[in-house]
């Protein structure tokens, strides 16, 4: 009996058997996981060496304070610790900021025997390391360990990230505890993790304000998924731990919960870079009292100016965060990341809302290491893709002759499970030998 065309394309069944016989399932590349073990183990090992070269130079090296980042330190975040520790909040110490990182400082001051300078400078280092180490995470979840060891490297040697290891300030914990947030909600975990990563959220804001970006990012990444959109409610549960708690404290001290002067450096970067910070809040300080005036105050000049930041920022980024010659590949880069990475577009929209946060303020190199890591790794996937081969297209665009056939075992990054690797094989009897 002759089979009809339609008939040929499909397997012979066996009539007692009733059914298809299975195929073996294709066999994952030989060497792919021993290759990624070996990236991983030499992302930890320049992970460990940055960490003991940063404490040499910071803690045995770095005596004197510096006249940057450290003035504050001196004359802010010390003194409101040492009135921690002794039972005092005093309203002047908590003008532009929250209490999160003087916190901090008491409590090491009060392990160290006193020793603020120490405690700082060993805050710092540690900050710096886990914030090298969240980046490599980041990338290897995304991509490989290959990539987050070349994102680590790009990001240890770029000046601002360098001296902001040395100078004691709020870059680097805030920075830490943003990173941290960052990679629990783009893992997608369960309830736990969640409220973890709300905890670490409210953390980074009470010590540096321009960190709300994070709930947002969060909030948004949760409810873009109906899976998820059940979490949302521990996230905001651990986002309010340290939030409210604070904003009760500043109810008591200044009479407002969200009460800060923050919006004189706003007010700054919109009608005053014609003059030094210092003249400009001795002139002005009694002309504006909140974000709504500084708006009300010239609306066209404002929205033509925060228009202007917005579209030029990432190019001074891209200048003074690192070489021009490199640093300009990092938007293209980040552009690529989107493609065919569950649980990239989390991580690009965390990007995309600190650099809107930040188009705001008046511009500082050290006030975009939040936004450096995502530069960092960004630079480096476009510069090591390779020439003449196109990213593979995501589950929802991809051609009708082409499935999703998961390779048994781990994957190739030995990466997170909500972030799962899949190759793309043709329906052919090549299959395995492809895969």
């Amino acid at each position: 009996m002759k089979r009809s065309p339609r008939d040929r394309r499909r397997p012979r069944t066996d009539p007692a058997a009733g059914a298809a016989a299975p195929q073996a399932p294709p066999v994952a590349r030989l060497g792919a996981d021993d290759d990624d073990a070996r990236w991983r183990s030499a992302g930890l090992a320049l992970l460990a060496a940055y960490s003991l070269v940063a404490t040499i130079v910071v803690l045995f090296q770095h005596a004197t304070p510096t006249y940057g980042a450290e003035g504050d330190l001196i004359g802010v975040y010390l003194p409101a610790a040492q009135a921690l520790r002794a039972g005092h909040l005093a309203p002047e110490h908590y003008l532009f900021h929250g209490i999160g990182y003087p916190a901090m400082l008491a409590a090491l001051g009060a392990v160290l025997n006193g020793d603020d300078w120490l405690g700082a400078r060993v805050l710092n280092v540690a900050a710096a390391v886990t914030a090298a180490w969240l980046t490599f995470e980041l990338a290897r979840g995304l991509w490989s360990s290959r990539t987050g060891v070349f994102a680590v490297l790009a990001l240890i040697t770029t000046p601002v990230f360098l001296r902001a290891t040395v100078e004691a300030g709020t870059d680097m914990p805030a920075l830490a505890w943003s990173l941290g947030a960052t990679v629990l909600i783009c893992r997608a975990g369960g309830p736990a993790a969640m409220a973890a990563s709300g905890f670490l959220a409210g953390v980074a804001i009470i010590t540096r304000y321009n960190a709300v970006f994070l709930p947002l990012a969060g909030a948004a990444t949760l409810l873009a998924r109906p899976a998820t959109r059940s979490r949302l409610v521990p996230y905001l549960g651990g986002l309010a731990v340290p939030v409210v708690t604070w904003f009760a404290i500043n109810q008591r001290l200044s009479g407002a919960a969200w009460s800060n002067q923050n919006y004189a450096n706003i007010a700054y970067e919109f009608f005053g870079r014609s003059v030094p910070w210092e003249r400009f809040w001795l002139e002005t300080s009694g002309q504006f009292h909140s974000f709504r005036e500084i708006v009300a105050y010239d609306p066209r000049r404002f929205i033509t100016h925060l228009g202007a930041n917005l579209a030029t920022r990432w190019w001074r980024d891209a200048r003074e965060l690192m070489s021009p010659w490199s640093g300009w590949l990092a938007v293209p880069g980040l552009v690529l990341m989107l493609r065919g990475r569950p649980g990239a577009r989390a991580v690009a929209l965390h990007a995309a809302l600190a650099y809107g946060v930040l188009a705001f303020a008046f511009y500082s190199p050290r006030f975009i290491s939040t936004c450096c890591r995502s530069i960092c790794a960004g630079r480096w996937r476009w510069s090591s893709r390779p020439a003449g081969r196109r990213a593979p297209a995501s589950p929802a665009r991809a051609p009708a002759t082409r499935r999703r056939v998961p390779i048994p075992g781990p994957s190739r990054s030995g990466a997170w499970r909500s972030w799962p690797r899949w190759r793309w094989c043709r329906r052919s009897g090549r299959s395995a030998t492809r895969a």
